[in-house]
C-alpha cells in the first residue's frame, strides 16, 4: 500500500473485503456461494473452515475470540490480504456491546468451587474483550492501532468514525473495522437493539489496482457518508451494503 495515494484522497476511502460469521453461517462479500448476513446464533462453525494449520494453533481460544476472529480473516480474505510474508502497517478497530462476558463467566465459575484451586488457566488468557484483535494481528501480520471499544449508542456507529479518523490521521495505511458479540449469559438481561454475530470490513485509499471496491466512503468531521448519504447506523448500513450487494450479483 502506499502513502502517496493516501495524500491525494484523505477524506475517502474504500472498502475492499467483508467477511462475516452470523445466523446463516460463514460469509464474505466475493464468494457468490457465501451464505448472506442474519444477526444471531451464530450458526455453528469451525475455525478451520476459515484459518489454516499454518496461521497458528486455534483449539484454546474461547468462542468470543473465536467469533471474532473468523470474521476478521474472513474480510482480509475477501480483500486479498490473508497472505503476508511482511508485517503490514494495518490496524484493527472494533465494537462489542456484551465484550466477552461470556468467557468471564465461565471462568468465574471455575474459581468459586475450592476456593480456585481449579481455575481455568485456559478461560482466564481470555477474559479480556481485545484478546481476539491481538490473535488477528499475530496470525496475520498487522502492526497498526487495535482497540476494542464498548458503543455509547443503539447505532453502534462509532468504530466506523473511529476507524476513518485513523486512517486520516495516518496511523494505519488499512484498516479492519467491525463489532462482534455473542448473546450474554443467561444471568444477564440481553440489551435492545444488539446485532450478535460478527461482521468485519477493510478499509483503505482508494486505487489498489488489482481489486475493485465494494463501497466508498467519505469522511467529514464526525460525519460518515457513502455516496453523498450519511450512515448513521452501522448496522443498517452493513444490512443494506450486503443486501445490495447480493442483489447485484443475482
Amino acid at each position: 500500500m502506499n502513502r502517496d495515494r493516501m495524500s491525494r484522497d484523505s477524506k475517502k476511502w474504500a472498502i475492499t473485503g467483508m467477511g462475516w460469521v452470523g445466523g446463516r453461517g460463514l460469509g464474505r462479500a466475493r464468494d457468490s456461494q457465501s451464505p448472506g448476513w442474519a444477526s444471531g446464533g451464530p450458526a455453528p462453525f469451525k475455525l478451520s473452515q476459515v484459518i489454516s494449520r499454518t496461521e497458528g494453533r486455534s483449539g484454546r481460544l474461547d468462542e468470543f475470540s473465536k467469533l471474532g476472529l473468523a470474521s476478521a480473516a474472513l474480510a482480509l480474505t475477501d480483500a486479498g490480504l490473508d497472505r503476508w510474508t511482511a508485517k503490514r502497517p494495518i490496524g484493527v478497530i472494533a465494537s462489542s456491546v456484551y465484550g466477552c462476558i461470556g468467557t468471564d463467566d465461565a471462568y468465574f465459575n471455575t474459581v468459586l468451587p475450592d476456593e480456585g484451586k481449579l481455575s481455568s488457566p485456559n478461560l482466564f488468557a481470555y477474559t479480556l474483550p481485545n484478546c481476539f484483535v491481538g490473535e488477528t494481528a499475530l496470525r496475520y501480520g498487522l502492526t497498526g492501532p487495535t482497540l476494542v471499544i464498548n458503543p455509547a449508542d443503539t447505532t453502534n456507529i462509532s468504530p466506523l468514525v473511529i476507524g476513518l479518523e485513523t486512517l486520516a490521521s495516518g496511523e494505519a495505511q488499512a484498516l479492519l473495522c467491525g463489532f462482534c458479540d455473542l448473546e450474554p449469559p443467561a444471568t444477564i438481561a440481553p440489551l435492545d437493539r444488539v446485532e450478535t454475530g460478527s461482521v468485519f470490513m477493510l478499509l483503505e485509499p482508494p486505487g489498489r489496482e488489482d481489486i475493485t471496491p465494494l463501497a466508498t466512503l467519505a469522511l467529514d468531521g464526525a460525519e460518515v457518508t457513502n455516496e453523498g448519504e450519511k450512515i448513521d447506523d452501522f448496522y443498517a448500513f452493513i444490512d443494506h451494503l450486503i443486501h445490495t450487494l447480493e442483489r447485484d450479483a443475482r
